[in-house]
């Protein structure tokens, strides 16, 4: 909205993209589906989600709740989805300049896949990793 009403021709004032940080339990929300659809419509290209991918959620592995491909949904419904491996910062950070660069009128998906508690032996891949581990 800024971009639309203080930038000219002559002078670029706001170029900036927004982030945002989600899990699997989050994208499992009624409300995250809708706001990814309104996105996708309004063709938000400067929207930018990284999406920590560990198939955990808040109480259980992922896979007692859901089966769905996430990466199909969002590009069902518009979006542009890269996926990386969440532990290699350098992919991560290629994918963001990716996601910054591409003006296609797509929303931006980066699936992070990640291991939580990795390297803890003892919680390492599993949900009690979420909080209750040491």
């Amino acid at each position: 909205m800024a971009a639309a009403k203080f930038n000219t021709a002559d002078h670029t004032i706001f170029s900036h993209n927004i982030y945002a940080l989600c899990g699997d339990g989050c994208l499992q929300e009624g409300v995250s589906h809708e706001a990814a659809c309104f996105a996708a419509h309004e063709k938000l290209d400067n929207l930018v989600v990284l999406y920590d991918s560990n198939d955990v959620t808040l109480d259980k592995m992922a896979d007692f709740t859901q089966s769905e491909d996430v990466g199909a949904r969002y590009e069902a419904i518009g979006w542009q989805v890269i996926t990386v491996d969440g532990h290699d910062l350098a992919a991560v950070n290629d994918a963001v300049e990716t996601a910054k660069t591409a003006k296609n009128g797509k929303p931006k998906l980066i699936i992070c896949r990640t291991i939580i508690g990795k390297g803890i032996s003892e919680i390492e891949g599993t949900n009690v990793a979420h909080g209750e581990g040491g």
